[in-house]
C-alpha cells in the first residue's frame, strides 16, 4: 500500500516539476541570482530572485578520485582556481556569470569536494530508485534541470573539471528547522518511516542512505500548512560508510530525542531509548545489518 501510494506521489511530483521546468526554463540560461546561501561542503547554493528554484553549482572530475579541500591552504588554492576559470571563460558565458558570484561568497566556502563523473552518476541513479522506495511520508527530491558545463583545464589542480548546475525546487528548510512543534505520533511515524525507508533502499539498491543526517532531511510546507519530508544529497561523501551512517543515525535520533524530552513525549523517549539500547549505542556492526534494522522498525512502531 505505502508503495502504491509513494508511486502516486513520485507521478504527480512529476508532474510539478514539469511545470515548474517549462515555466522557468528562461531562468537556466541566465539565471539571476539573489544570495549565495549557507551549504553543505560540496556544493554552493543560489537562491534565484523571483523563482521557486534554488540553484546547486558543483563540480566534477574526470580523475579517479574525489580532489579534497579541507584546510585554509586548500581552500586558497581552490578559490584561486576559480578565479583562474573566471579569466578564461567566455566574458558572456553562463559560467562566467556564475563563476563570479561564488567569488563574490568565497568567505561561505570553508570545505569543498570535486567528486568523480562516476560518482555523480552513481548519485543519480541512486537519488533515482530511492525517490520511487520512499515511504509516502517522504518526497521527491530530483533536480528539475541538469547542465554540466566543461571548464578550462586547470594547471592549479592539474585536472580536468565540470561545473555541474542543478536546479531544485526551493523547499521550506532541513528538519532541524520545522516552524513548529511535531505531535508525538507524527515524530513517532518520522521515526518509522525513516528506518524504513532505510531498509528499503539498502534490499532494492544495495546500500543505506549512509549521508542521512537532519541536515539532509528537508521538508516542503505548503501554505495551508500540510508538509512532506525530503531525502537530499545521495552522493558518498566518505570512505568510511559505516561511521558515516552511525554518525547520521545517531545526529537523527539525537533531534528526535531532543524535542522528546521538551515536549515530555514519554511514549517517544520510551521507544527512542529501546533504540538506543538494542542497537548497543548504534554501534557499526549492528547497524549495518538490514535484519538489525528491522528490528529497529518493529521498535518504534510498538
Amino acid at each position: 500500500k505505502n508503495h502504491r501510494y509513494s508511486m502516486l506521489s513520485f507521478f504527480f511530483s512529476l508532474i510539478f516539476l514539469i511545470q515548474v521546468t517549462t515555466s522557468y526554463s528562461e531562468g537556466f540560461e541566465n539565471p539571476v541570482i539573489e544570495e549565495c546561501l549557507n551549504s553543505g561542503y560540496k556544493n554552493t547554493v543560489f537562491t534565484l530572485q523571483n523563482s521557486k528554484l534554488l540553484l546547486r553549482v558543483g563540480f566534477i572530475t574526470d580523475n579517479n578520485r574525489t580532489i579534497t579541500f579541507r584546510d585554509d591552504e586548500s581552500i586558497q588554492q581552490f578559490k584561486l582556481a576559480l578565479q583562474v576559470w573566471s579569466q578564461k571563460v567566455n566574458t558572456s558565458s553562463l559560467e562566467k556569470h556564475i563563476l563570479m558570484h561564488m567569488m563574490n561568497c568565497g568567505s561561505k566556502i570553508t570545505k569543498r569536494d570535486i567528486v568523480t563523473r562516476d560518482d555523480l552518476h552513481d548519485e543519480y541513479i541512486f537519488s533515482a530508485k530511492c525517490n520511487t522506495l520512499s515511504n509516502i511520508f517522504f518526497g521527491t527530491s530530483g533536480a528539475v534541470h541538469r547542465s554540466i558545463i566543461n571548464l578550462p583545464f586547470s594547471y592549479i589542480l592539474n585536472s580536468t573539471v565540470s561545473f555541474v548546475l542543478d536546479y531544485h525546487i526551493r523547499l521550506s528548510g532541513d528538519l532541524r528547522n520545522f516552524p513548529r512543534i511535531l505531535s508525538e505520533p507524527e515524530l513517532v511515524h518520522l521515526l518509522f518511516a525513516y528506518y524504513s525507508d532505510q531498509l528499503s533502499f539498502k534490499k532494492y539498491t544495495g546500500t543505506f542512505h549512509a549521508d542521512g543526517h537532519p541536515g539532509n532531511i528537508l521538508y516542503h510546507l505548503s501554505n495551508d500548512g500540510n508538509y512532506y519530508f525530503v531525502w537530499t544529497d545521495f552522493g558518498k561523501t566518505s570512505t568510511n560508510i559505516q561511521n558515516q551512517f552511525k554518525n547520521s543515525l545517531i545526529s537523527f535520533r539525537n533531534v528526535i530525542f531532543t524535542w522528546a524530552i521538551n515536549s515530555d513525549y514519554h511514549r517517544l523517549i520510551t521507544i527512542i531509548e529501546g533504540l538506543d539500547q538494542l542497537s548497543d549505542r548504534y554501534s557499526t556492526q549492528f547497524i549495518m545489518s538490514s535484519k538489525n534494522i528491522q528490528k529497529m522498525i518493529n521498535v518504534a512502531s510498538r
